[in-house]
């Protein structure tokens, strides 16, 4: 078997290995943070394009949520770094040169989104839903602040593969086969039809995997003395169970989250300070529902909302938790975003 098939056969197989690697590395980057704030993980995928981590009871600070939403990532980019440290570039099978070369382009393509979307999100919505829109609403930073901080990240690595000497040897590739193309008109065109062939299965592949997002909202309350209570109508098609990303932020104030059907049945509820419920399942049968959001900024308020909820009285364990809330230093801001996947 020459260079060349062992070539193909080892680039085949990388591609699929890398695409999984990846997945998990990402997935399970969020999924140690989770750990480490206390969270239950009861549902981890990253075989398909819906890869996500389902997750409950984690209790983050605003460092956690931050360091929550970009873990997916750093620990790739940092898995990465570490593996280019035992590149060699004295080895002569050309297939293991171009297995790095993919592998780290791929790396600094999935760094890209962290520099554009926060300059996106300057003159519009960003993409709902995502970890870098998680990401944006949880830190306290300038968004250009975010662009920045990635882009010195990407060229670190990219220095790292200068000094490993991988760059010099993609060049060097580069060369090999735009000569050999130049060359042989009918390698030309075999190459580019694979290459186009490949582009749209993938295309294909991505668009029937990639779940629909179903509702999404996203916003920021300045007073929420002025703006305590907002509602949202959605309709449901499907009878099936719904993947819920869901990032509040309210120091010093309870932010009552509830979904209810068109019978006025109460589907889904959670009151918190800060809430992270990242691929959160939720059963939900066709119909119309409403979600609403109140913002309770002192104990008074949340006996009053579990008066007019029919709720009964707050437990002992509750009212600890909700006066421990309103101890904290607050401007009665609040952040909130949801996507129903």
């Amino acid at each position: 078997m020459n260079h060349k098939v062992k070539t193909l056969i080892s680039v085949l197989l990388f591609l699929p290995s890398y695409f999984l690697l990846y997945a998990f590395l990402h997935e399970a980057g969020h999924t140690l943070v989770i750990l480490a704030y206390g969270g239950t993980i009861y549902d981890f995928v990253f075989w398909n394009f819906n890869a996500h981590v389902s997750s409950d009871n984690a209790v983050f600070t605003v460092f956690g949520e931050v360091l929550c939403n970009i873990a997916g990532m750093l620990l790739p980019t940092i898995i990465g770094a570490i593996a280019l440290c035992f590149y060699k570039t004295r080895i002569s099978f050309p297939g293991y040169h171009i297995c790095y070369i993919l592998g780290s382009v791929s790396l600094i393509s999935s760094m890209i989104p962290w520099i554009i979307i926060p300059v996106i999100s300057l003159f519009a919505a960003p993409p709902q839903g995502d970890d870098v829109t998680k990401f944006l609403y949880a830190v306290k930073v300038h968004p250009l602040f975010v662009s920045a901080g990635v882009l010195l990240l990407v060229g670190a690595f990219i220095f790292l593969v200068q000094i490993k000497g991988l760059l010099k040897k993609g060049k060097e590739f580069i060369s090999i086969y735009r000569e050999n193309i130049k060359q042989n008109r009918k390698s030309r065109v075999i190459i580019l039809t694979s290459v186009l062939l490949l582009t749209t299965v993938l295309i294909v592949l991505y668009n029937f995997s990639k779940p629909t997002v179903v509702f999404s909202t996203s916003f920021a309350v300045d007073n929420v003395l002025e703006d305590n209570n907002r509602k949202y109508v959605f309709d449901i098609e499907k009878d099936k169970d719904y993947t819920i990303d869901m990032v509040i932020l309210s120091q010093g104030i309870i932010t009552a989250v509830r979904i209810i059907d068109e019978n006025g049945g109460l589907v889904y509820q959670n009151l918190g300070e800060d809430i992270s419920n990242s691929g959160m399942r939720l059963r939900l049968q066709r119909g119309r529902y409403t979600l609403s959001l109140t913002y309770l900024a002192d104990y008074e308020a949340v006996v009053y909302f579990f008066e007019d909820t029919e709720q009964g009285e707050i437990s002992a364990e509750g009212s600890d938790y909700f006066n421990e809330v309103f101890s904290h230093d607050t401007d009665h801001s609040a952040r909130f975003s949801i996507t129903l996947l």
